[in-house]
């Protein structure tokens, strides 16, 4: 009897905590913080009880506490303010509440050029004065240069040969430059008539016909044609057109333009790539010496496309830098460009920068092609 009474109280008291873990399962106290982007779905938000499942915060600002967005609940105090840089034109900004602290910041002076005196990338200040040119000698085929901003100043001096004939070499006296001899430009001549040079005047005489059997074994006429050709013919020379050829295309200034693109976009790429990872007055000087370098780079290809266009032989090659121009012409165009969206300004000046790369390559190729 004992028995029995102490299994039926064992078996109920084993009833009693099921029932009681059904009806109160055990709470959860865990808080946490998620991104807004993170949260699930509509239908799993309804469900979600904050007294089961702990609340899920937001971050605070400066203007709000950090808030459950479950249920709205409040936590701990607001946050710190997200202070964007001062510039010389703003003081120190919270980008959350708008609120300023301290003092305008520093111009941000780019470096002066050929063009003009050093400026500041932010509100456009100007300090000192644009730098001298330094022009290099002209050449024969090249006007003199400068080799800070690439200005052109006079114009190409010219070759002076000496010598030269048909069949005889020239020589520039002032570059050296050689060109082979041409050779003759004949007219064209029968058994009759003489081959003379447009150039030189150099006459083959005509060898008459050579007749077996009635008919010339060199201009198959025969005998009768040929006497009455005799009997016809002037004793006036034909004149030939002197063939007009166009002088070899010196593309060492197309070169020289191509050099210094390349040169100017990958410094433009390297201090864009640099400025994302630097901070201060470092920061702002790559970020303005970046954008500087293409501003540069668009004059240089504007200046190298005026000279292909000057000559049909190498106008294709100023659509090749004008794939260039449009490829960093926005970024070199930049203003105020320091703000909250400073990274992803630089990461667009990178870009750009790779682009015009890029598309230089195609006219060095047809550069190359020319030569």
């Amino acid at each position: 009897m004992k028995k029995r009474f102490a299994c039926i109280f064992l078996l109920g008291l084993f009833l009693c905590l099921c029932a009681c873990g059904k009806d109160d399962p055990p709470q959860s106290t865990t808080s946490y913080v998620l991104d807004a982007q993170q949260l699930l779905n509509a239908e799993e938000i309804r469900q979600h009880d904050c007294d089961v499942h702990g609340h899920v915060y937001s971050q605070a600002t400066c203007e709000k506490k950090a808030a459950c967005y479950y249920c709205g609940a409040e936590t701990g105090e607001l946050g710190a303010h997200d202070w964007m840089r001062a510039t010389c034109i703003r003081k120190a900004t919270c980008t959350v509440c708008g609120a300023e602290q301290g003092d305008f910041g520093s111009h941000l002076f780019t470096k002066a050029t050929c063009a003009a005196p050093s400026s500041c990338a932010v509100c456009g200040a100007k300090s000192g004065s644009a730098l001298a040119h330094s022009f290099k000698a002209a050449t024969c085929v090249t006007p003199s240069i400068c080799t800070g901003c690439m200005r052109k100043q006079g114009s190409a001096l010219g070759h002076t040969w000496t010598g030269g004939s048909c069949t005889e070499g020239r020589t520039c006296t002032r570059c050296k430059r050689q060109e082979a001899a041409p050779g003759h430009k004949m007219s064209k001549g029968s058994c009759t008539q003489d081959a003379v040079c447009s150039v030189c005047s150099y006459t083959e005489k005509a060898k008459g016909h050579q007749f077996q059997n009635g008919v010339c074994t060199v201009c198959g006429k025969t005998l009768t044609q040929a006497s009455s050709e005799d009997a016809t013919r002037t004793t006036t020379a034909a004149v030939t057109q002197t063939e007009t050829t166009q002088p070899p295309l010196d593309l060492t200034a197309l070169q020289a333009y191509g050099d210094t693109l390349q040169t100017l976009l990958q410094q433009a790429h390297d201090e864009a790539d640099n400025a994302i990872g630097a901070s201060g007055d470092e920061r702002k000087t790559l970020a303005a010496s970046a954008v500087e370098h293409l501003a540069q780079a668009v004059d240089t290809v504007e200046e190298a496309a005026a000279l292909c266009n000057a000559d049909a032989r190498t106008k294709a090659l100023a659509d090749k830098l004008t794939a260039v121009k449009k490829a960093i012409q926005n970024s070199a165009t930049l203003q105020n460009f320091y703000d909250s969206s400073f990274i992803n300004t630089m990461v667009t000046v990178r870009a750009d920068s790779t682009a015009g790369l890029n598309a230089l390559k195609a006219y060095q190729t047809a550069l190359t092609a020319l030569q």
